[in-house]
């Protein structure tokens, strides 16, 4: 963060910020440092309530009003050039789909200068949303007047993004349950869901 802050001041803006909590926890961070540089925050957001907001919050505990810009996160880069660092915190890219947020880091770099850093605060959706709310443990793969194919999640892999999952196929013919294991044949899905390897 030092390299990224090397100046008489230094810009921080607090993308997707709302009402600038994240932004003005890092420039607190940064005037701990003990650095000497004046903080500069600009609080980008859709929300002109929380934009409003923010200038409040900055003004109460950094003894100024951050700067606020109303616009898309895609677009940062119209609104400002070589800040320091941007911080993007909270659940806030989930809101994004994977186009989108893709726009938005590559607008976020273009606002940096080139030893800027971006700090991104990305959550594990595939484990969190996925696997602790619904689509857990037992999940149909495949289902006909014939045959239905389980997957059995047995394990997620926190680090990787990954559940290691057992697959079975039952027949349903002639009324009667007929279970055929089609072995223990492992498999995983990337943090998408996708299921690779079987």
């Amino acid at each position: 963060m030092k390299e990224a802050v090397r100046g008489a001041e230094a810009t921080i803006v607090d993308v997707c910020g709302g009402v600038g909590v994240g932004g003005v926890a890092l420039a607190l961070v940064l005037r701990g440092m003990g650095i000497g540089i004046s903080i500069r925050l600009v609080v980008v957001d859709l929300r002109r309530t929380a934009l409003e907001r923010a200038k409040e919050l900055s003004g109460e505990v950094l003894g100024s009003e951050a700067e606020v810009v109303e616009a898309d996160a895609t677009e940062v880069h119209k609104h400002i050039s070589g800040a320091s660092m941007a911080l993007m915190f909270g659940y806030t890219s989930p809101h994004f789909c994977p186009y989108e947020l893709l726009r938005l880091t590559t607008s976020v770099a273009a606002s940096l200068k080139s030893s800027g850093v971006f700090v991104l605060e990305e959550h594990d959706r595939f484990g969190d949303i996925l696997m602790r709310i619904g689509y857990r443990y037992v999940v149909p793969e495949h289902a006909d007047e014939d045959m239905i194919t389980l997957s059995i999640h047995s394990r997620y892999d926190h680090l990787r993004g990954m559940t290691e999952s057992f697959r079975e196929a039952t027949g349903l013919r002639g009324g009667k349950d007929a279970s055929k294991a089609l072995g223990s044949r492992r498999h995983s899905g990337d943090a998408v869901g996708r299921i690779q390897g079987c």
